[in-house]
């Protein structure tokens, strides 16, 4: 069984959660993992420095969440049931891999333009995706 907080790392790149997009699913998975971070017992500016976000942010999505699930939302509850069930030990599946812009070290450095990109960058060596896709692609080419 994986890590919860590198699966959360993993995930928080796979569905590039720290832009600044507000699409209802991406606010939604943030929310929820949030949630997840907070009751690992993460302070709200460990929480804001993973996401690039602002302590504030994080308690506007955690109050989200609370609303959410005490409103029993089904839109909440489709958006975050994958997370939830990666986060019980699933296998980590990425969204759409066809469609997925696959990850290269190289290209990652020359198209990063801000500080946000290069410590995504920083995050993603730390935790080694690049390592890991270029050991998948070598299985595939075999």
């Amino acid at each position: 069984m994986k890590n919860k907080i590198a699966l959360i790392h993993e995930l928080i790149a796979a569905y590039d959660l720290t832009n600044k997009c507000r699409d209802r699913g991406l606010i939604y998975k943030r929310a929820f993992l949030y949630h997840e971070l907070r009751t690992s017992g993460f302070s709200l500016s460990q929480i804001g420095e993973i996401f690039g976000k602002h302590h504030a942010t994080i308690i506007h999505g955690l109050k989200t969440h609370e609303n959410l699930m005490g409103y029993n939302d089904e839109d909440y509850k489709f958006e975050t049931i994958q997370l939830k069930q990666q986060l019980e030990g699933s296998v980590l599946i990425f969204p759409e891999e066809s469609t997925a812009k696959k990850r290269d070290l190289k290209t990652d450095i020359i198209e990063a333009r801000t500080i946000r990109d290069f410590k995504r960058i920083r995050r993603r060596v730390k935790l080694g995706v690049y390592e890991k896709l270029l050991a998948e692609s070598n299985l595939l080419e075999k």
